[in-house]
């Protein structure tokens, strides 16, 4: 099958544009980062980061999950 490519990265800035579909903004500074997709159709995927954030930030991630 084409496209089944195991995916991985340590660059901390890519691996917050494979979580969040875009770049850092000055709100946010990224720190460390780990990110692995399988190669499998299912899109397996492990993600570690470590950022600082401001609070206003943090604040609107915290609304967009909460239920």
């Amino acid at each position: 099958m084409s496209g089944c490519v195991e995916k991985t990265t340590e660059n901390p800035d890519e691996v917050y544009k494979l979580w969040s579909g875009r770049k850092p903004t000055s709100e946010v500074k990224i720190i460390h980062g780990k990110y692995w997709e399988s190669e499998h159709w299912s899109k397996e995927y492990m993600m570690f980061l470590e950022m600082k954030a401001s609070k206003d930030w943090v604040e609107g991630l915290l609304s967009k999950i909460a239920y």
